[in-house]
């Protein structure tokens, strides 16, 4: 009768064990999602500032844009320049 009792308690014990390596590994897996979702968190509000700063891609080409319409008067006064 004991020996019943001590094999219930192992099979019960070994459940448990199968049982926590299981949550073990769902925890690892949640783990893993949060530490992906605060990088892609850091990496959305990285990007704002640079927006402010003109540094998206959109910003550069309307950089470039300005740049280039500056560019010609530049051209024409140096031409003027070395003409005089």
């Amino acid at each position: 009768m004991m020996t019943d009792v001590g094999n219930r308690a192992l099979h019960i014990l070994r459940d448990l064990r199968k049982a926590i390596k299981s949550l073990d590994g769902g925890i690892d897996a949640v783990d893993g999602k949060v530490d992906h979702g605060s990088a892609d968190l850091r990496s959305r509000m990285d990007g704002p500032p640079q927006a402010i700063n003109g540094e998206s891609v959109p910003g550069r080409y309307a950089a470039s844009e300005v740049e280039e319409r500056l560019e010609a008067p530049r051209l024409r006064i140096s031409k003027l320049a070395r003409a005089t």
